[in-house]
């Protein structure tokens, strides 16, 4: 009797207060976000952030985070022993909900002295083994619900922007380029031709279009977009301009979720149906039918909701 009572006690009290379990459909992106503690106005942005991410989702956590590159400014993490993924990752993100995988996705940033740190962090799973990058570009698969599976892959797209070889910004930069870019779109041609997989998701750090101060990445117009527009992908992810942007256009919708931690204007450009210079991050939905993409700022609110469908 008594089992039974505490069984209906504990039914009301979860209805209430709503589960806290992992919602294997949700997840949160953020893109251009890690800042040094002394540079005290965006790392307080990015706390800010961070705390309203925890809110979000104290009741029904995310699967995952998804980090949209330039993860640590201004050079990224060079080494394994660098004190940014303490300072800009560990001690910021440490709300409950947020103790889930971090999976991440390389920017120009990250390149600007070595992108090892940030691979060996992963490989050797230190601090809370929440920072998920086994390779420059990579995919996870998982299910979302019975017999609905959702395909998310991680694109490395500085190798494919041409300007960066000349040098003006980094020598790491340099060596991104000389990535071999024909492997990338092969793998990722192979990815996406996977049969069963309900909902396909592409992140890279570059955008497809913007109306940033970066504008559209012509080289990912190019390359990467055909193969999204032939496979149906039903959502193209990214950050490096920093706002937060909606595109329905050509077949994709595109989303830019690069403010993390700082903001910058944005203008009105072609498709482009929501856009924001507020701090926030974008928390994704799917379902076995339909899907969304909301647009949070840093205080929590929905600024926008987009549907998505299979």
């Amino acid at each position: 009797m008594k089992k039974t009572l505490f069984a209906l006690l504990l039914a009301v009290v979860t209805s209430v207060l709503g589960s806290t379990d992992s919602d294997n459909g949700r997840f949160l992106l953020i893109g251009d976000w890690g800042r040094r503690p002394e540079n005290s106005k965006l790392h307080a942005n990015q706390r800010q952030v961070a705390e309203a991410m925890g809110k979000a989702t104290a009741n029904n956590k995310p699967a995952a985070v998804i980090c949209l590159g330039d993860n640590f400014y201004p050079s990224g993490a060079p080494t394994v022993d660098s004190p940014m993924f303490e300072q800009a990752f560990e001690k910021v993100y440490t709300a409950p909900s947020l103790q889930v995988p971090f999976w991440i996705i390389l920017g120009n940033h990250d390149y600007y002295e070595s992108v090892q740190g940030e691979l060996d962090y992963a490989k050797q799973r230190r601090g809370t083994g929440r920072w998920t990058l086994p390779s420059r570009y990579w995919s996870r698969t998982i299910d979302i619900a019975p017999g609905t599976k959702a395909k998310f892959i991680f694109l490395d797209t500085s190798p494919f922007v041409r300007k960066y070889a000349n040098g003006k910004e980094s020598k790491g930069l340099i060596e991104a380029t000389k990535q071999d870019t024909a492997a990338q779109l092969a793998w990722l041609e192979k990815e996406l031709s996977e049969p069963g997989i309900a909902w396909r998701i592409v992140c890279g750090h570059h955008p497809i279009w913007s109306g940033g101060d970066h504008g559209d990445t012509e080289e990912i117009k190019e390359f990467v977009l055909p193969i999204l527009q032939k496979h149906k992908v039903q959502l193209y992810a990214c950050g490096h301009d920093h706002h937060a942007e909606v595109f329905v256009r050509e077949q994709i919708t595109a989303v830019v979720s690069g403010n993390a931690s700082e903001t910058r204007t944005v203008k009105e450009t072609q498709g482009s149906i929501f856009r924001s210079k507020k701090l926030g991050f974008a928390d994704l939905v799917l379902g076995s039918d339909k899907g969304e993409i909301r647009m949070l700022d840093a205080d929590g609110n929905v600024m926008f909701t987009q549907s998505l469908t299979r």
